[in-house]
This record gives structure tokens, sequence and C-alpha cells, in this order.
């Protein structure tokens, strides 16, 4: 990493000490905490902010009622609560994916007769908004760690002489 200094009669300036490895690694985390969450709201038929997911077809709960629509749980009946996991394989695909600058929660893989995992959750995107993105809430928690980080961070980087 290099090195870059600012020197006055008043004020060092070091910023040697921003190190993107703490903001990718917090990005982590979040997007992890972030995922949990998601579950626990999807499991519940809720999306990120907490508002009920659009209900399956009726064509749909048909279809998983009568035993066409498998996992490899093998066959699932019909929920009420709509928690996108009558197969399971879509939401079980999240991975994070660090990135040069952070990270990101990704689809991986395919669900069946080679349909990507991430075209499939961008359907679901299209269909029943808010499951998988940040709600209001992971919102303020992201942003409260970024600003406690970032104090901590601006405390050694300026140093009054």
């Amino acid at each position: 990493m290099a090195t870059f200094k600012v020197e006055g009669p008043d004020l060092k300036l070091d910023l040697g000490l921003l190190d993107i490895k703490q903001f990718k690694k917090l990005a982590s985390q979040e997007l992890s905490n972030t995922k949990d969450r998601l579950s626990d709201n999807i499991q519940q038929g809720k999306n990120a902010d907490g508002k009920s997911l659009k209900k399956y077809s009726k064509s749909y709960r048909d279809a998983i009622n009568k035993g066409y629509v498998r996992s490899s749980e093998g066959v699932h009946k019909a929920s009420i609560t709509v928690n996108l996991t009558v197969g399971g394989k879509m939401l079980k695909s999240r991975k994070i994916k660090e990135l040069s600058n952070g990270a990101e929660l990704i689809f991986t893989g395919t669900h069946g007769g080679g349909l990507d995992n991430e075209e499939l959750a961008n359907y679901n995107l299209l269909i029943r908004k808010g499951w998988h993105s940040l709600g209001k809430i992971d919102i303020k928690r992201i942003q409260k760690r970024v600003d406690a980080e970032t104090k901590k961070i601006a405390a050694k980087l300026i140093k009054a002489k």
C-alpha cells in the first residue's frame, strides 16, 4: 500500500492508514447479516421491509399440491406463505462475492433444466419486489457501522500537534 502524508505546523494527515481491506471485510460481514435477515423474512413471506410477498399463482400452487414441483428433498406441498423455498435451490445458491472495492450478494449455479439461479432470481424480483434487496433496517445498520468505522479511521488518520 502506498503511503501519502501531508504535514503542516499543526496537522498531520497520514492517508497510508486507509485500508480498503477493512471496508471489504465490513461489506462482506454486513451482506452476510443482510442475507441472514432476508432469509428470516422470506421464510415468513415478507420482503426486505417486512411487506408481504406477492402470492404464488393459483396454477403454481395447484402444481405444487399435485406433486409436479419437486426439489432435491422430494415433493413439497404449497404453503399459503410465499417463501420462495419450494425447491430451495435458488435461495441456497446465494453467495457473497468479494469485489475490488467491496462485496455483493449473488446467485450461483443452475436451477434444474439448465435454468440459471440468477435468471430465476431476476424473474422473481420482477414479480415479488424487495425480497433480495437492502431494507430500511439494513441501510440504518450499515450506515451506523460505516460511521463508527470511519470515526475510528479518522481518529488515527488526523493527528493535531
